[in-house]
């Protein structure tokens, strides 16, 4: 169990955490885009220090002539960092579908593009079979009734014979509070869970496909490699605790309270009011011991060579 002194210097974070949503009403639009731009490149980091690699070191980088996608790219952080570890020669392509979180191309290396793509539409021709390896990462969010066939299928034509997809995303399932003091309250954690899958589930993102991936993959001509799942570590407790409440922030402006305001949420949930209140609390019980941590899934499936 963790000491007093160990415990001050996580409130006074967890402080400054609850000075900064209060201090802000809801954000205009401007500082919303900005405000998830820096949460994008937050998690990118956590992830990144998790997991200890930006592409398995299973995949087999072909060179010369490398060609990478990454779709969902958000801020093209993840291809920035490519670039330091492969050829100059590589093509590093990212996609999203919007430019609002990308830097400005004279921030981006030589080799690094990035442009617009609505992944859940049909794959342009000429992206068709170009790349070596297609990253995806940070689309639990829009794979619904827990069928990610569509999504898959378009991540799969991107691939040259031979090429690699490799997905990671994090298991929002598997999203649970922990605490080494059996004495430290998480209730509002619990209910703040609670509440949180119900109203994913009345969206249709239940999220268990995410641990049976490999077995999809696998039914959609990949060959599944290296499924694995692992639990932020306690030495990354503190940073993804952290983050928590700016995640929770942008849910709840961008999803929770629209849907209030429409009287669009399921019965028995909590009201706008009520959402506000959990989330002061949440600090609170964070700053008491409450770590909030959860599951990232990683895997790389590989696409036939065709038979000459």
């Amino acid at each position: 169990m963790a000491t007093e002194a160990e415990y001050r210097p996580f409130r006074q974070d967890m402080d400054a955490a609850a000075r900064y949503l209060s201090i802000h009403p809801p954000l205009p639009r401007h500082l919303t885009t900005k405000f998830f731009t820096n949460m994008l490149y937050l998690q990118h980091w956590m992830r990144y220090t998790e997991v200890g690699f930006l592409i398995h070191p299973s995949v087999h980088l072909p060179t010369p002539g490398l060609k990478v996608a990454d779709v969902a790219c958000g801020t093209g952080i993840w291809l920035i960092e490519l670039a330091k570890q492969v050829p100059k020669d590589a093509q590093l392509e990212g996609f999203y579908i919007s430019s609002a979180h990308f830097p400005p191309k004279d921030e981006l290396p030589e080799n690094v593009k990035l442009g617009y793509m609505d992944m859940m539409q049909s794959v342009p021709e000429n992206l068709l079979a170009q790349y070596d390896i297609v990253h995806v990462r940070g689309v639990v969010l829009y794979v619904f009734n827990d069928d990610p066939s569509e999504l898959l299928a378009n991540f799969m034509v991107l691939l040259k014979p031979g090429g690699y997809l490799c997905w990671d995303d994090l298991d929002l399932a598997a999203h649970n509070p922990k605490t080494s003091d059996p004495n430290v309250s998480h209730e509002i954690a619990d209910k703040i869970e609670e509440f949180g899958r119900m109203w994913f589930k009345t969206q249709g993102l239940p999220f268990s496909w995410l641990r049976s991936l490999d077995t999809t993959l696998t039914s959609h001509g990949l060959e599944a490699l290296v499924p694995h799942s692992q639990t932020v570590s306690n030495a990354g407790a503190r940073p993804w605790t952290l983050m928590q409440p700016m995640a929770n922030r942008h849910f709840f402006e961008n999803d929770i309270n629209t849907m209030c305001e429409a009287g669009k949420m399921p019965p028995g949930s909590p009201s706008a009011e009520e959402w506000r209140e959990m989330s002061e609390g949440l600090i609170e019980e964070c700053r008491e011991g409450v770590r909030l941590l959860m599951d990232i899934v990683y895997i790389v499936g590989r696409k036939a060579v065709e038979q000459k």
